[in-house]
Formats: structure tokens, C-alpha cells, sequence
């Protein structure tokens, strides 16, 4: 039983580690994008609330 999980999980421990060996590549963009992403997504949703609430200057 425990050798199938450790084969199971063979492959998702090689993905980590390829993709902490390139911590300044692919996981900073895609943590980027996401940051980006939820910044606009709060940014809208902040102007509705302060519109509603009369808070707009």
C-alpha cells in the first residue's frame, strides 16, 4: 500500500521540485498574474461598495 502511494505521488514531487529549482520563473508569473488579477477584480467591487455607501468624492 505504501509503495503505491509513493509511486503515485512520484510525479507531483518531480513537478515541485522542477518548479522550485525555477522559483524567479513560472510560479512569480503566475503568482503575478493572480495578484493582478484580484487587485482589479477588488478594485471594482471597492468602487461599487463606496458608491453605495455615499462615499465617492
Amino acid at each position: 500500500m505504501t509503495e503505491a502511494v509513493v509511486e503515485g505521488l512520484r510525479p507531483l514531487r518531480a513537478r515541485r521540485r522542477s518548479l522550485a529549482a525555477d522559483a524567479d520563473g513560472v510560479v512569480r508569473d503566475v503568482l503575478a498574474r493572480g495578484n493582478a488579477r484580484a487587485n482589479a477584480l477588488a478594485d471594482g467591487v471597492l468602487a461599487d461598495v463606496r458608491e453605495l455607501m455615499g462615499t465617492v468624492y
